[in-house]
């Protein structure tokens, strides 16, 4: 099968995703990358009107080009700037639209505060009419998909619910040889992973930290930036890392930050944590949590989100309130052997989630959508 693939990710999960899939799939299907050039924007950034139509006219032109093609599929990924690519309202070619999460600054009224009140005052009326088209613009977009495809019940329970689109769920995967056990003892800290971003709950982390009785009290130790780094979150003139460092120091909390490690890094880091804890409010997956536990080291995640499909509570990680007090509880259990944390026992529960699953389900799906 000829496939089309579009995406514009920045690094994380879902990168990973694309990444994985492509190189698993690629001696069953010929596949040609295209995405837009030019979008220099972080996840969830608002763009200006100009990067807009840009993001628009090249959309037209490249799916004009995989129409001309002769493609069987055209598989798309999200856009950084629009989310929703405006490319699938112009595709003839049938496609599919994996949709890692919708688009939740539009949607979630936390992760809208949190990224309108870094903003200027004067700038936030304009920009919030901005985002509303931007909105509008995602809607039609998912409608237009030949198919939706995304990477957890709960995702798939948001698409019904805010697009009124039904997806096939198809979980990602992880790589048991790159993540897998490099020590078998366990140093003293615990570990967060992920953009330096507040929805990443590193902050909530720091805070849980602090409450822990000072005795007991490990280490965090924070990784983030895979592959190429970015200038990340910053408000009121303070990048996030430097309110990060600030926060630890007002909770008593010892930090050490970990940027653009390899996969290779984090494994070693995974495997020699206490845990990792997850604090990520509504996360749609958590990639984070398998590749913990396939490095043999249990997670502490808040009860919410896809963590919930994969944490299975006092088996291989707690899942606790989505607060600085049930993290706290979480990390205390954790330290003093309240859970079961044998390393091959833990890597056992994700032997099944491997990206050769994944990619054996994505090709019963792309061979259904393409009648290929």
């Amino acid at each position: 099968m000829r496939i089309a693939l579009y995406h514009n990710l920045p690094q994380g999960g879902a990168m990973r995703f694309v990444e994985e899939t492509v190189k698993r799939s690629s001696p069953t299907h010929h596949y040609d990358m295209y995405g837009a050039p030019g979008e220099e924007h972080d996840a969830g950034a608002l763009g200006t009107a100009r990067d807009v139509v840009e993001s628009w006219r090249a959309d037209a032109g490249i799916a004009a080009r995989i129409d001309a093609g002769n493609y069987d599929l055209c598989v798309v990924h999200p856009s950084r700037l629009t989310h929703a690519p405006w490319l699938l309202t112009h595709l003839r070619t049938a496609s599919i639209y994996y949709a890692h999460e919708p688009r939740r600054i539009g949607v979630e009224a936390p992760m809208r505060q949190t990224i309108f009140n870094s903003l200027p005052p004067f700038s936030r009326a304009t920009l919030y009419a901005g985002d509303k088209v931007l909105q509008a613009l995602d809607y039609r977009a998912v409608a237009a998909a030949g198919a939706v495809a995304c990477n957890s019940v709960f995702t798939a329970e948001a698409l019904y619910r805010i697009y009124g689109r039904t997806a096939t769920v198809v979980r990602p995967g992880v790589d048991q040889d790159v993540f897998a056990p490099t020590a078998t003892d366990r140093d003293d800290y615990v570990l967060s992973v992920g953009g330096l971003t507040p929805s990443k709950g590193h902050a909530m982390v720091i805070e849980a930290l602090g409450l822990v009785p000072r005795s007991l009290r490990p280490p965090l130790q924070i990784a983030y930036g895979r592959g190429p780094l970015h200038a990340g979150f910053a408000r009121n003139g303070l990048r996030y890392d430097e309110i990060l460092r600030r926060l630890a120091d007002r909770h008593d909390v010892t930090l050490r930050l970990n940027a653009g490690v390899t996969d290779e890094e984090l494994a070693d880091l995974y495997s020699r944590a206490r845990a990792t804890v997850c604090a990520a409010r509504l996360e749609p997956f958590g990639l984070t949590v398998l590749e913990s536990l396939s490095c043999g080291t249990p997670v502490v995640a808040v009860s919410e989100g896809g963590f919930r499909e994969t944490v299975s509570h006092m088996r291989n990680g707690l899942l606790v309130k989505p607060c600085v007090e049930g993290i706290a509880g979480g990390v205390q259990a954790i330290i003093k052997g309240e859970i079961p944390a044998d390393r091959e026992s833990l890597r056992a529960s994700m032997a099944a989630r491997t990206w050769d699953n994944t990619v054996e389900k994505l090709h019963r799906l792309y061979s259904a959508i393409a009648g290929v």
